[in-house]
């Protein structure tokens, strides 16, 4: 079915909506539709949409409405093509749209709705971890549905659509992992992700542990960290199965890209294999000095879907390890770990309506 273009001059964008892409001014030139299902014809909430240039460079981002509708604004006059994408479904590329000086374009988008198939991806016996996979590659194929969930959950969480009950603790842990103290605290908010990250660029520079006069500073990763350029070429990719006989997911293990004294962050990010939805991301600490316990330091942030699209995170944790100091001692040793987290208990609209309740 042919999309329905409608051409107008001059009129302006829908106030509703939120435009994600870093354009200092507002331009003349605006492409506004909906994006509903081919088959259902009903429309989809938070699909991301992207305007893409000649050259194929995304020169405006925005995420759908619950109903469907979006608006993005062009650098200036010139031809286009719009790229939507949905969670578990195949991305989606318009054919060249043209815009002229003070145009804006209604564009209806009907996204057929094929399936991401997962199901048959595997760990290949030559899985080599490729930093930036190819396209076509089952790496990048991974990555994709990644990068959709977690721009989903960045914009749920910055337009403060849901309010969120949620429980935290920090514990005092020994050498082997054991609860020594606990607190335990809950807290109604818009939520947030559950720690804020250092600048992409700072973290490939100086890595994700630095010295500071109180001791070591571990640094966990945080959305824009993930989905960054500095991220991305400091890190290979590769396919990861479970362990055991769990075939419900399938994982993109990620690690750094070998570099002396840099000490990192490796890792898993753990889809569902029949929907591709994110579901966990799993991380720890590496190239540490000899009395840290890398493969014990690092952290956990899961992710949950509502039924209407927006994603939020479900629950987290991070533990790191404790320095001690002894005394005639040349160098420090490992006295125990903190260790932080909490879950979400119920969520609710914005005006407070419970909507969906954890045990």
């Amino acid at each position: 079915m042919q999309p329905r273009v409608t051409r107008r001059a001059g009129v302006s964008a829908l106030p509703l909506l939120l435009s994600l892409g870093a354009i200092a001014r507002s331009p003349a030139q605006t492409l506004r539709g909906e994006l509903v299902g081919a088959t259902t014809g009903l429309p989809v909430a938070f699909g991301l949409i992207s305007l893409l240039d000649s050259a194929r460079l995304e020169r405006d981002r925005t995420v759908t409405a619950v109903d469907g509708r979006f608006v993005l604004r062009a650098p200036g006059p010139g031809e286009y093509r719009l790229r939507a994408l949905r969670i578990g479904y195949r991305r989606w590329d318009s054919p060249p749209l043209r815009l002229s000086a003070g145009e804006t374009l209604d564009y209806r988008i009907e996204m057929p709705e094929v399936p991401v198939q997962l199901a048959s991806i595997t760990v290949e016996r030559r899985n080599r971890c490729r930093v930036r996979p190819a396209e076509g590659e089952s790496a990048a194929t991974l990555w994709e549905e990644v990068t959709k969930a977690l721009r989903v959950t960045q914009v749920t969480l910055e337009r403060k659509l849901y309010r969120f009950r949620t429980e935290t603790f920090r514990r005092t842990l020994d050498r082997a992992l054991k609860p020594l103290e606990e607190q335990r605290d809950s807290a109604l908010g818009f939520g947030g992700w559950s720690f804020v990250s250092l600048p992409p660029e700072s973290l490939a520079r100086r890595g994700f542990v630095y010295d500071s006069t109180g001791g070591p500073v571990f640094v966990a990763p945080d959305i824009q960290v993930l989905l960054s350029d500095p991220f991305l070429e400091s890190h290979c990719f590769k396919v990861q199965s479970p362990a055991g006989n769990d075939t419900a997911l399938v994982g993109l293990a990620f690690e750094p890209v070998p570099r002396p004294q840099r000490r990192d962050i490796a890792g898993v990010l753990w889809l569902d294999r029949r929907t591709a939805e994110l579901r966990v991301v799993e991380y720890h600490y590496t190239n540490l000095d000899p009395w840290m316990p890398g493969a014990r330091a690092g952290g956990r942030v899961e992710f949950h879907q509502l039924p209407d699209g927006a994603w939020f995170i479900r629950g987290w944790s991070i533990t790191v390890p404790i320095l001690r100091f002894r005394a005639g001692a040349s160098r420090a040793d490992l006295s125990g770990f903190r260790q932080g987290g909490g879950q979400v208990r119920e969520v609710l609209t914005a005006g407070g309506r419970p909507i969906l309740t954890f045990p």
